[in-house]
């Protein structure tokens, strides 16, 4: 849970680690909602004290309000049982219908409805193959246009796309993503999912690394520079148990990025995702060049790492 219930879920993944004795990671940690502004402090105190305890948490995040997933999650989970054909098929029963609106809008307290808390004004898809229409739109701009009710659009865009519709989501506060960014435990990831060439897709995932060293480094001074590129590095590489990635060293991997830090900064939008950064001479990786000034040079040396315990 990444809303009102956000400090449970840290304590149930703390002891978890606890009970397993094994570390934890907490992904893309954000908090959701309006009324669960500065939360942080709560959770970031608990992997604290977990920390001090000798229980391994270590957590990571993407530099941006709004999460991207399928818009599937906005249907309470019970109706999730059988996977989506059957999620479809409760969707074209009138009567099912009609108790899932009525389950979303009226909450038990077991689940959360995200589009309740955040407003279908919020709910923006990115991928949907089979109503084009909507893409680029939000849910509640589109029902407001068509003078039709949200709720019904979003089912009828799922059912349409056999469930299979990417949604941005936004209310994760700003002030809690700087929080969470200043910890040091905190690693920075995209969590970003490519659906392919020319598909629309959150930007964290071409835009996650410039913008963290373009905006939340040089412009607003939230980490340094060398606390954020630890972050992005040597700390990740460290929590995967990569023994040779991570540092510049005599004896590790050649994988090295060249840029001017006066210039970085990301240009990726929701609804140009592909926007090309600003800022990169070279990538390096293992030793071949990769890519210079952000144009791809055709040469690929990643390999497979095993985990070597």
């Amino acid at each position: 849970n990444e809303y009102s219930y956000v400090i449970d879920a840290v304590k149930e993944a703390v002891e978890i680690g606890r009970q397993a004795e094994i570390p934890v990671l907490i992904s893309h940690h954000k908090i959701g909602g309006k009324n669960n502004l500065g939360k942080s402090i709560d959770t970031l105190k608990l992997i604290d004290e977990a920390n001090k305890e000798g229980i391994e948490v270590s957590l990571d995040q993407y530099p941006y309000s709004a999460s991207c997933t399928y818009l599937s999650i906005h249907i309470p989970p019970e109706y999730h049982e059988g996977g989506n054909e059957r999620l479809i098929q409760r969707l074209k029963n009138k009567n099912t219908l009609d108790n899932i609106k009525k389950r979303m809008l009226n909450e038990n307290g077991a689940w959360e409805n995200p589009a309740k808390l955040i407003g279908f004004e919020n709910v923006l898809i990115i991928a949907a193959d089979k109503t084009p229409e909507i893409v680029g739109k939000t849910i509640g701009d589109f029902a407001k246009k068509h003078n039709l009710d949200p709720y019904e659009v979003m089912f009828k865009v799922l059912v349409d796309n056999d469930a299979n519709v990417l949604a941005a989501n936004f209310g994760f506060n700003e002030e809690d993503i700087e929080n969470i960014m200043r910890y040091p435990y905190t690693m920075i990831g995209t969590d970003g999912i490519l659906a392919g060439e020319g598909k629309i897709i959150h930007p964290r995932a071409t835009a996650t690394f410039p913008r963290v060293l373009g905006r939340y480094v040089r412009e607003r001074g939230v980490i340094r520079l060398e606390e954020a590129i630890r972050k992005m590095t040597s700390l990740p590489a460290q929590k995967a148990r990569l023994k040779n990635k991570g540092l510049i060293k005599e004896g590790f991997d050649a994988d090295l990025v060249i840029f001017d830090p006066d210039q970085i900064i990301d240009t990726a939008t929701y609804t140009d995702p592909y926007s090309k950064n600003i800022g990169f001479k070279y990538v390096i990786v293992n030793g071949v060049i990769s890519m210079i000034d952000n144009e791809f040079t055709g040469s690929s040396a990643g390999k497979v790492i095993r985990l070597k315990r």
